[in-house]
């Protein structure tokens, strides 16, 4: 079962790359350049990008027209968050019962 989580909290990551890759590109359409450049800069940061993708996202969401985007974004990261955690807690005592069979 762990397996599992971390495999689906790795399809949620990869959902909300792919959101955060858009609001970073409307982030330039809109003439927010060092932002973007701060969010890509700081992206492998413990994940602050994310951070700075999330807050400048959803303050300018409307303005934007992604608040469908920063929902899914939102919803797909603390998901993922929370899956591969749970997952990953889940792992070690599977390894045991896989090794003692």
């Amino acid at each position: 079962m762990g397996f599992v989580l971390v495999g689906l909290g790795s399809l949620c990551g990869l959902v909300a790359f792919v959101c955060y890759i858009i609001v970073v590109v409307k982030m330039f359409q809109n003439g927010q350049t060092g932002m973007g450049i701060a969010t890509i800069l700081t992206l492998c940061c413990a994940g602050i990008g994310y951070i700075i993708a999330l807050v400048v996202g959803w303050q300018n969401a409307d303005r934007w027209g992604i608040r469908q985007v920063m929902l899914i974004f939102s919803v797909s990261l603390a998901l993922g968050i929370v899956l591969s955690g749970i997952g990953q807690v889940m792992l070690p005592n599977q390894m045991v019962i896989i090794q003692q069979q």
